[in-house]
């Protein structure tokens, strides 16, 4: 008989209002720190996408500037670079520069564009 009784004294602790209230208090903080995780995750993953696009572009751009460089290395590239750049040329060498045939249409008179009020007062003196 007293097993009977002991074991209904657990009962009432177990079912009482504070012991609710404790196990709910605890199962907020609890889903209040998951939640939390979950967001520091999600998190992680959009900066991880944004570094692995920045590593990519940062790749690509290392290919570009050792190509650069080693075209500068030779002599060809170095004289290509500076003529391109300053646009000087060897001694003895003449710079030819073309020019284009002029567009008629730039050569016309552009029209005379009428503001608001002359449009009006062309309607009313006409």
């Amino acid at each position: 008989m007293h097993n009977f009784q002991d074991r209904s004294g657990w009962r009432q602790i177990a079912y009482s209002k504070i012991t609710i209230f404790v196990v709910l208090v605890l199962i907020v903080i609890i889903g209040k720190a998951t939640y939390s995780v979950y967001l520091k995750y999600s998190g992680n993953v959009d900066s991880l996408t944004r570094e692995k696009t920045k590593l990519s572009s940062l790749e690509s751009r290392k290919a570009d500037l050792s190509d650069k460089i080693n075209r500068l290395q030779t002599g060809q590239g170095t004289e290509e670079t500076i003529r391109d750049k300053y646009g000087m040329a060897k001694e003895g060498e003449q710079m030819i520069v073309f020019v284009g045939k002029k567009d008629e249409a730039s050569t016309s008179t552009p029209e005379l564009k009428l503001s608001f009020w002359d449009k009006i007062k062309s309607l009313f003196s006409e």
